[in-house]
């Protein structure tokens, strides 16, 4: 009977046989791991070992990660202070007083939030479009445990939402508005995903009659982001504001903003009580509902 190890031990090249031994890890870890070790600091050792400038970025080429992607696989194996920079990082940031510093680690904690926001349907979109959880553990050095979890949760993928749905869903948030006991979750929704298509509504939310330049099969054959640009640069005179996306907003486009926004507005739910907390899981499921199924709700879909 063959010996699966042996057989990947005689593979010559310390790079296939670092990713042999790596794909085939995901279902024998323990042996296939100390192999695939084996194996990345032969790969090393090949480029010149660790105490040589570069060979680490080297052999991550070769191995088609990132350098960051490698140092962690084979650490504790590598040391950071064979490298060239400093392992300590980057100098801290100077702050004239204490409330500077505040302030700062509050923007910092907001941006940390939105890109663990963004974190969670990432990943779960790139197991359903069928990336092994072993390169995604490679490319972000997340946790086997962490994508097990988001892998088992029950939350679905989104699906391809045609554009005119995203219009559509404007309209029908700033009338769901009116139905719920705080009004002001579905039109900031309304007004928000109108901004990311690049939608003229009012400030309650409903679509403006559209300005010479933005009809039209012309303007139809345009990208959402093309469309954002060209309204952002058109005169409205009918009002005095249009909802602008901020730019990562504007990149992702509706599904991406859909989703980050729906983490946000869980969250405040989570931290608010009564009707404003009511309202905004309406909107959530709202927005929920639609990138699963590419259809607004009718008369029984949940929304919470």
């Amino acid at each position: 009977m063959t010996d699966p190890l042996a057989t990947l031990r005689a593979i010559a090249d310390p790079a296939q046989r670092a990713k042999a031994a790596s794909a085939a890890a995901e279902d024998a870890p323990r042996p296939f791991r100390e192999l695939e070790l084996e194996a990345l600091r032969a790969l090393v050792d090949a480029h010149g070992g660790t105490k040589k400038h570069g060979a680490v970025a080297a052999a991550a080429r070769e191995m088609g990660v990132s350098g960051e992607a490698l140092r962690k696989r084979l650490n504790p194996a590598i040391s950071d202070t064979a490298e060239v920079y400093a392992p300590e990082g980057e100098p801290g940031l100077f702050f004239a007083a204490t409330e500077d510093a505040v302030d700062d680690l509050h923007g910092w904690a907001l941006l940390d939030q939105e890109l663990n926001d963004r974190r969670d349907p990432t990943v779960r979109g790139a197991l359903a479009a069928g990336v092994s959880p072993r390169q995604i553990q490679e490319i972000t050095g997340l946790t086997g445990d962490l994508l097990t979890r988001l892998a088992a949760t029950s939350a679905g993928t989104a699906v391809d939402v045609p554009l005119e749905v995203w219009e559509s869903a404007v309209p029908y948030l700033a009338d769901l508005a009116l139905t719920l006991p705080m009004e002001r979750p579905a039109r900031d929704a309304a007004r928000a995903l109108a901004g990311v298509i690049g939608l003229g509504v009012d400030t309650h939310g409903y679509p403006l009659p559209l300005p010479p330049g933005l009809t039209g099969p012309e303007f139809d054959a345009l990208s959402p982001e093309e469309k954002a640009e060209r309204t952002m640069a058109t005169k409205w005179p009918e009002v005095e504001q249009i909802p602008l996306p901020d730019p990562d907003s504007a990149q992702a486009g509706p599904d991406g903003w859909a989703a980050s926004y729906c983490a946000e507005l869980t969250r405040a739910a989570t931290e608010s009580s009564g009707d404003y907390a009511v309202s905004l899981r309406a909107v959530a499921g709202v927005l929920r509902h639609v990138r699963t199924t590419g259809t607004l709700p009718t008369t029984g879909d949940s929304r919470g």
